[in-house]
């Protein structure tokens, strides 16, 4: 279990979500006129935070990424979500991936070393921040995994939950994040991220704060 430290200020805590080409998103966040290329730029507006998960690297290429990542405000921070099961890269397509994010790059979560991980981690080469899974924490219908950076002073926080969703129960994860390092973030994961609960997040971040 990470150690818990109480530093993390809920009130200036970044959150974001886990991939934005969600089909069920066409209807419950985008503008149903919004053209698809359009789309990671109108998420940028709303949250600070992206993660890259196997899901899209699968069913696109770096150079997409990095098109679609063009146009997007500077401020916008993209991770790479690597899961034990995830397919193994070259050193070549790795890099490539990490190219892409260019200026948007902020580092790799990790679930596991494996082989799949081994590449990226190459050639990350200690230049790319790597935040590795330390513990899962679970409250009524939802779950939090929590990566933390290996000198333990940023933590990121991934946060799965279902329908209906339990806010109190979710209120009560971020606390418990907050407990685990300096600084942090809050990611929204799910399959899709629910699109009512990423646009309360801001909310439940203050209301967690206090």
């Amino acid at each position: 279990m990470p150690e818990e430290t109480g530093a993390i200020n809920l009130a200036c805590l970044q959150h974001g979500c886990v991939d934005w080409q969600h089909r069920a998103w066409n209807a419950d966040f985008y503008p149903h006129d919004l053209p698809p290329e359009w789309r990671l730029d109108y998420l940028a507006n709303e949250v600070p935070l992206l993660a890259v998960s196997n899901s899209y690297r699968a069913s696109s290429q770096p150079a997409d990424l990095a098109e679609a990542l063009q146009d997007c405000q500077d401020d916008l921070s993209v991770y790479f979500l690597l899961k034990a099961d995830d397919p193994v890269y070259s050193q070549a397509q790795c890099s490539q991936w990490l190219a892409a994010a260019g200026k948007h790059l902020a580092g790799i979560l990790l679930y596991a070393e494996s082989q799949a991980a081994a590449a990226w981690i190459k050639q990350a080469g200690g230049k790319v921040k790597i935040l590795q899974h330390q513990a899962d924490y679970q409250q009524v219908q939802a779950i939090m995994s929590v990566f933390l950076s290996q000198s333990g002073e940023q933590a990121c926080g991934l946060l799965t939950t279902c329908e209906p969703q339990d806010l109190r129960s979710i209120i009560a994860l971020m606390k418990q994040l907050a407990r685990t390092a300096s600084e942090g973030c809050l990611l929204l994961a799910g399959n899709p991220p629910p699109a009512g609960l990423l646009r309360e997040l801001p909310q439940l971040i203050h209301l967690a704060g206090y």
